[in-house]
């Protein structure tokens, strides 16, 4: 017997906030899509967002519970958006 969906495979799984993990699976998709798009390194990646590269690592792999991200630039960001390095395609 097939079961309907709702439309959100969070809720129909039965997780405590499934309209949250929904947003955070669209909003890690996006930004995967982005990476793929710009054709960045995680470590390039991750010096965009302020991130370490394990954290871009485990977001892509969907296993974003087990970083927290600190909304304050890294302290030594050189910019908002710096240019590719190392190897970063632009």
């Amino acid at each position: 017997m097939a079961t309907v969906s709702s439309g959100n495979v969070f809720a129909d799984l039965g997780f405590e906030n499934p309209t949250e993990e929904r947003l955070k699976a669209d909003l890690v998709m996006r930004i995967t899509d982005e990476i793929e798009r710009r054709g960045l390194s995680q470590s390039g990646a991750g010096r965009i967002m302020g991130l370490s590269q394990p954290d871009v690592s485990k977001m892509r792999v969907a296993q974003p519970k087990p970083f927290a991200h600190d909304p304050r630039p890294p302290q030594n960001a050189e910019s908002e958006h710096p240019g590719p390095r190392n190897g970063d395609r632009p």
